[in-house]
């Protein structure tokens, strides 16, 4: 919840409270320097910072100095070497406050304080509006945003003594913001204690580095995250890579396959044309020798219808007999039959000689040296 932090606020010696003065120092300067130890100063911002005195560095220095001076000159019995010379309250703005509000409710509260703990002992105080920022909270790890406080800086004397003891007891911590909190409902309608959670003992730079730590945490998370996603995508990808190796290899074996089949089917179909090749030349041949058939049958023909047209038997004897009945009639002491005979194969000779010897050769009858003319002799009747 929202309260005062004194944790971490107590300076001992004079060089720690002077090393507070310039770290808290709100010119443009001091936070360029501020910056190299707190990253999460936005100098963009600076110019809304702020403080309730506007002392400068060496006049803070010179009030503390005299105001310390004035204790030990005058009663002050705390001179040990690590007495508490000035403590730093840390006050936060209400979560609820508008902002356009925020100057007047830190004015409030240092008129609260300085009527508190005396307006000789109030050193100053800075607004800080240049550190909000970010941050992830160690304990529920969501991310929140710091706000913009107050450092209020004060000799912690009590009844003329340096007594920081007694300033931060429990007991007056919790009644110093039973008063803020009371005073911030009744002028400014909104609550300072949220009561959200217990106030942290911590000191500041404990929190910053819990904080960065849970920010560490959460980052390592939301990368582990990360990496499981793209690992899980990784996978997948890889799945579906496998599942395109497999598509690819059995269409590779399906390839293979078909590749096999397409050879067999070339080598059939090789066969088969092969196969048709020789039958188309057995068709050839055996049109040409239905050809020289239809030939062989024209010549048959031929010689046929040449015999067809030879004279008949009956018309030579007729033609040889009145050739031999004149001669007998011219010679009657002739031999008829022999003279009968030669007359006709005179007669054939003379008119079928060729034609014989030609349908002989087409009907493939070889007579060689038989002719009319070696077998005229030897004919006898």
């Amino acid at each position: 919840m929202a309260s005062c932090k004194f944790e971490g606020g107590k300076y001992k010696g004079a060089s720690e409270v002077k090393a507070h003065f310039r770290h808290n120092d709100i010119s443009p300067e001091r936070r360029v320097i501020a910056k190299k130890k707190n990253k999460h100063i936005d100098l963009d911002k600076c110019r809304y910072n702020f403080n309730i005195l506007g002392l400068s560095y060496e006049e803070r220095c010179k009030k503390y100095d005299d105001r310390i001076a004035y204790l030990d000159y005058h009663g002050n019995t705390n001179r040990r070497k690590d007495r508490v010379t000035a403590q730093c309250i840390e006050i936060p703005v209400p979560a609820a406050l508008p902002r356009d509000r925020y100057r007047e409710w830190f004015l409030r509260i240092a008129e609260m304080l300085r009527a508190k703990y005396g307006e000789e002992n109030f050193l100053d105080a800075d607004i800080h509006y240049d550190e909000e920022h970010e941050y992830r909270e160690p304990e529920t790890k969501k991310l929140a945003v710091s706000r913009v406080h107050g450092h209020f800086m004060f000799v912690p004397e009590i009844d003329g003594k340096l007594n920081c003891k007694q300033m931060t007891l429990r007991k007056n911590m919790k009644a110093l913001n039973r008063e803020i909190d009371t005073m911030t409902r009744d002028e400014f309608g909104c609550s300072f204690m949220s009561g959200t959670k217990k106030k942290s003992l911590k000191k500041v730079e404990e929190l910053k580095q819990e904080s960065e730590n849970a920010e560490l945490l959460c980052q390592i998370e939301q990368a582990q995250e990360e990496l499981n996603a793209r690992q899980a995508a990784v996978d997948a990808y890889k799945a579906v890579l496998d599942a395109r190796d497999n598509e690819q290899r059995e269409k590779g074996e399906r390839l293979y396959n078909v590749q096999n089949t397409l050879s067999e089917w070339q080598a059939e179909l090789q066969k088969r044309e092969t196969a048709v090749q020789d039958l188309e030349q057995q068709k050839k041949a055996v049109l040409q020798e239905r050809e020289a058939v239809r030939q062989k049958e024209s010549r048959l023909d031929e010689a046929i219808r040449a015999v067809s047209e030879m004279p008949a038997m009956s018309e030579c004897v007729e033609k040889v007999l009145d050739v031999a009945f004149v001669t007998l009639k011219v010679s009657p002491g002739s031999d008829p039959v022999n003279f009968v005979a030669r007359r006709y194969l005179e007669h054939l000779q003379e008119s079928q000689k060729e034609r014989a010897e030609q349908m002989c050769k087409d009907v493939k009858r070889t007579v060689p040296e038989y002719t009319f003319d070696t077998q005229q002799d030897e004919a006898v009747f």
